[in-house]
């Protein structure tokens, strides 16, 4: 299925068409700088994750990915992006944009149990600003002996009026 990628300039609230061409394209991710976007597009056959510049898409991709990816983020200073690789390792990509844009080799950070797939607006993990820490929605592992076993969740309501009783 096609999806198009679109901007909202602001003040003004113009939305314009950044991307129209026939593909899957989703997960848009702009650049610390603003100068970029990242996002993954089924362009190829597979999804990958590319960079172009923004706001002007008539630049060469960039393909960032070289077995797949989805979920691009950007590290805060621009020097990384981090994407989710098919296998469900968390991938980071070293970036250079001065004088003009250049993507390093790609390198495992660590495996989630996460599985790949595109939804558009759906994060499944979050990254520190220093890209020192990842948070992951990662699900819960069921133990093998139980099987289909249900899950207790235990939920604690109310947590910091028992923290000021202590």
């Amino acid at each position: 299925m096609a999806s198009d990628l679109w901007f909202l300039s602001m003040p003004d609230k113009k939305p314009s068409a950044y991307l129209q061409n026939g593909f899957a394209n989703a997960q848009a991710q702009i650049s610390p700088d603003g100068k970029y976007v990242a996002y993954a597009t089924n362009e190829s056959g597979s999804f990958q994750i590319v960079v172009q510049t923004f706001p002007n898409s008539t630049s060469d991709k960039k393909t960032i990915t070289a077995k797949g990816g989805t979920e691009p983020l950007w590290k805060r200073d621009g020097s990384e992006l981090y994407y989710l690789a098919p296998d469900g390792k968390i991938m980071a990509v070293p970036l250079k944009s001065n004088p003009t844009f250049q993507a390093g080799q790609p390198y495992e950070l660590f495996q989630t149990t996460l599985s790949p797939e595109i939804r558009p607006f759906r994060r499944r993990y979050a990254v520190s600003a220093d890209g020192q820490q990842f948070l992951v929605a990662a699900p819960p592992k069921l133990p093998a002996a139980t099987g289909n076993s249900p899950i207790t969740i235990t939920a604690i309501i109310n947590w910091p009026a028992t923290i000021r009783k202590k």
